[in-house]
This record gives structure tokens, sequence and C-alpha cells, in this order.
């Protein structure tokens, strides 16, 4: 499980067209982040050319701590690249 979250977030992720970080939304208010990916070949080890079938995956990770902030900060420890949100812009008056 180590290696596979390992190399989702140092090599997949970064794969992904036109990734700009995971979506803090992605996260329940359980802790559990839920990740989708519309084929199999952002895995660099799976070779297009071999492979006859084009699927999705989903991928879980399911945390020790059930609140969603305390899941957000450990998944930030582990190094998952979360998406920047903009601050919210003040109403002029």
């Amino acid at each position: 499980m180590v290696d596979f979250l390992e190399r989702l977030i140092r090599i997949v992720l970064p794969r992904v067209r036109d990734f700009a970080g995971v979506d803090p939304g992605a996260v329940d208010k359980g802790g559990v982040l839920n990740l989708g990916f519309r084929e199999q070949f952002v895995f660099p080890e799976i070779d297009p050319e071999q492979s006859n079938f084009v699927f999705s995956l989903g991928v879980n990770l399911v945390p020790r701590r059930r609140n969603q902030a305390g899941a957000l900060a450990a998944y930030e420890k582990l190094g998952i690249p979360f998406r920047k949100t903009a601050p919210a812009k003040g109403k002029k008056k």
C-alpha cells in the first residue's frame, strides 16, 4: 500500500492532464479521499499497446482520523498535492 501511494503521489498524479492539484472537496466528512481516473494508462507500468481494454479506476483512501479536518492535515503530511483555493473576494462598499 505504501508503494502504491508513493507512486500515486509522485508519478501518477503529475501525469494527469491539466492537473492542478487534488480538490479538497474530494475528502468527505468522514475523512475518506476519493480519486477517480478516466483510464488506467496514467500508471506507467501499463502499456497501452498491450492492453485490450480501457477502464476507469477509483481509489479511496480511508484514514484513521475519521473527520475531514484531521484527514486533510494527514493527507498533506503524506504529500498529496491539494489544489489551492482562491480566497473569497470581499464585497465592495
